[in-house]
This record gives C-alpha cells, structure tokens and sequence, in this order.
C-alpha cells in the first residue's frame, strides 16, 4: 500500500500509479474492492451504484495535485487460494 508519508516524500517523482484496488475471484465476475479496516472483501457495484474503493489515496493526490495519473489495477489474486486459473473461470 502505498503510505501517504512516503508518497508525500516522492509525490513528483511518480508519472503513473497502479493501484491494487480491483479484484474479479468469483465466476461470475463481480468487481471486488477490499475493506481498509476489517481486510475483507465487498462488492463494487451495490445496487446499480458504484462504492469507492479508496478513502485516503485519491483525496491527498487530489489534494497535492501532482498531475499524477491513476489506472486501478483488476486482479484475481485472492491470497487465501492464490492466483485463479482459466478452469475457475
């Protein structure tokens, strides 16, 4: 995770930011985020809205205004199981 101290030491060094935001585990393709306080997973979209995957990274870069991009990473990787597999899925 990337720490707001660090980032605030380095912000206008760093063009690109890839976070680690998205997770699709589950067969039917639903977009995961992960919860900061409890580490557990939700879904993205809940009732034909949109949540926010992130509290803390978006608002200091908004705020810092570095002209940094950020392109949300989507992953399989669930760290109890590992790495899914195209017979997952």
């Amino acid at each position: 995770m990337l720490r707001v101290s660090l980032a605030s030491r380095f912000l206008r060094q760093i063009d690109l930011l890839y976070p680690d935001w998205l997770h699709v585990l589950t067969p039917d393709g639903h977009l995961q985020g992960v919860d900061d306080q409890t580490n557990k997973f939700f879904d993205v979209v809940q009732n034909n809205h949109a949540r926010s995957v992130d509290d803390r990274v978006m608002p200091f870069l908004k705020a810092e205004d570095p002209g940094m991009e950020v392109f949300p990473m989507v992953n399989n990787f669930n760290a109890p199981i590992g790495w899914g597999t195209s017979r997952d899925f």
